[in-house]
Formats: structure tokens, sequence, C-alpha cells
């Protein structure tokens, strides 16, 4: 990787288990998900080349995260 931003996002808490020792507060219920507008806005800060890492619960949950990838890429 060249020099630049390593950005980790959360993008969601959502996640399909139940894992008693979750760090993240992860589950099936009582979930959030981030919206694009706050997702836009972090990817905009960013002013140089990045490498970007879509952490949760489980972030291929998320109902937008092809358009999260697009938008990032």
């Amino acid at each position: 990787m060249k020099p630049g931003k390593r950005l980790y996002i959360n993008i969601t808490n959502r996640c399909n288990t139940e894992c008693p020792f979750c760090c993240m507060y992860s589950g099936k219920t009582g979930f959030s998900d981030m919206g694009f507008e706050t997702y836009m806005e972090i990817i905009n800060d960013c002013n140089k080349e990045f490498e970007l890492q879509l952490e949760g619960g489980e972030p291929l949950l998320h109902p937008d995260l092809y358009l999260f990838l697009e938008y990032a890429r």
C-alpha cells in the first residue's frame, strides 16, 4: 500500500449471530446502520489516497453496502 490514510468505518452493528463476547454490541435486534450522508462526509473529508476497511457487526448485512463501496471507489 502506498502512503496515505487507512479508514476503518463501522457502518453497522447489525449481525446474524449473537456472540456473548462481542465487543461491538452487535446482534440480530436493536441494531443501527450508518446513513449514506454520514458515510459520504467521512469519505469526502479524506483528501489523500486511502485504504478502506468496513466494519460492524457484519458489514455485508448493511442494506446500502454496494452504494457505499461504489462511492468509495
